[in-house]
């Protein structure tokens, strides 16, 4: 029986491991920001993080099928920032709304 070696974390100056997630094959989603939220989603069952691109000013909210993003409250996510998000059990969609008067493309990328 051959025993494969574990994979190596990559580590830092001072040799610790880095956590490192990677992109879930078949784990890219697509959206728009427009002038009303919309949902991207659902997520693979069991994804717990997520990446979120924009290239333009953003709002977000992560959550249910029934997900709202509100332009006066939720998050901010900057232009041309990538942000890592954590997921609730419960969180199978993200809810976008533009933030300037341009439709936004949004790149999603489950992680494990």
């Amino acid at each position: 029986m051959t025993i494969s070696p574990k994979p190596m974390m990559p580590r830092d100056s001072y040799n610790a491991p880095i956590p490192a997630l990677r992109a879930r094959n078949g784990g890219a989603k697509k959206g728009t920001a427009g002038s009303s939220s919309t949902r991207i989603g659902p997520f693979e069952s069991g994804t717990a993080v997520i990446s979120i691109y924009a290239p333009a000013d953003i709002r977000y909210e992560v959550g249910g099928d029934s997900i709202v993003a509100v332009l006066a409250t939720s998050h901010l996510l900057a232009a041309g920032e990538r942000l890592v998000v954590a997921l609730r059990p419960t969180d199978t969609h993200i809810a976008i709304i533009r933030v300037g008067d341009a439709d936004v493309a949004v790149d999603v990328s489950e992680l494990e």
